[in-house]
Parts: structure tokens; C-alpha cells; sequence
């Protein structure tokens, strides 16, 4: 799965610590580059599709070799980091899918 999950990393990669910008800024240059609809919608049927499957690597979407958006300590707080940070932007009429609180341990 972690190769149909490259738009979603893209997007991910606006939230890393090390830029020298806050996550409103991050969501701002998101927001620009949704306007292309072939970006949008590449990072909506991926959203989507990572939401539904038990095989998304949460995880190692928010923190990995390239970009680091938040340090996890499981996948349910790294899961909720995505969807919080994305889902909003992505679609902005739909509530956050569920999620397990940020606080469970997997």
C-alpha cells in the first residue's frame, strides 16, 4: 500500500517540523496545490482508500526517512495526525471519519 499512498505523502511533507513555516502555512500551500484537479483528486481516492484499509501505514506516513510530521507512539495517534491534518482540507463539507482516540494504545 505504500506506494498508492504518494499523494498523500506529498501533502504530509507540507507538515514537516523541520520547515521553517507553522501547520496554517502548511495547510495554505496545500489548499494551492489542490487546485489541481488531477492532484486532488490522485489524494482523495488515496485518503480514502487509506482510511478503509487495515494495511495503511500510519505510522510511517508521519515520520520516515524523508519528513517527520509528528512522533507517533502508535498507529491510532499517527492515523489520527493524518486525518486531522488532511481530511479538512481534502473534504472540506465531510466530517472526520472515526477514529480511535489519539490516547489508545494499538
Amino acid at each position: 500500500m505504500t506506494d498508492q499512498l504518494a499523494a498523500v505523502r506529498k501533502a504530509l511533507m507540507y507538515f514537516d517540523t523541520s520547515l521553517d513555516f507553522d501547520w496554517e502555512v502548511a495547510k495554505k500551500f496545500l489548499a494551492e496545490d489542490l487546485t489541481d484537479t488531477a492532484y486532488r483528486e490522485d489524494l482523495s481516492r488515496q485518503l480514502r482508500a487509506a482510511v478503509s484499509s487495515r494495511e495503511t501505514p500510519w505510522t510511517d506516513l508521519v515520520a520516515n526517512d524523508d519528513y517527520e510530521v509528528d512522533e507517533p507512539s502508535t498507529s491510532a495517534k499517527a492515523r489520527h495526525t493524518v486525518l486531522a491534518l488532511l481530511w479538512p482540507i481534502v473534504f472540506p463539507d465531510e466530517p472526520i471519519p472515526e477514529t480511535s482516540s489519539p490516547s489508545e494504545a494499538e
